[in-house]
């Protein structure tokens, strides 16, 4: 037996797909903006990393932390 239909139509369920995508897209910049106030806090504690990587463009802060945490020494034990 097939599933039961969630949407009446292709329209309904292209809405219900752009609503999940803005949804998920304010949660990410709500957290980008969380990230980027706790770096300058740290930053202004005198957190060497976050002084290292915050900025006032949230892709440059992310790029700093990408080449801050792939210059790091690895793992000596494996």
């Amino acid at each position: 037996m097939p599933r039961p239909r969630e949407y009446d139509n292709d329209a309904q369920r292209q809405a219900a797909h752009r609503a999940r995508k803005q949804d998920d897209e304010a949660e990410i910049l709500c957290a980008l903006s969380q990230l980027n106030t706790a770096l300058w806090e740290a930053g202004d504690r005198g957190d060497p990393l976050a002084l290292a990587c915050r900025s006032t463009a949230i892709t440059a802060m992310l790029k700093r932390l990408i080449k801050a945490f792939q210059a790091r020494p690895g793992d000596a034990n494996g």
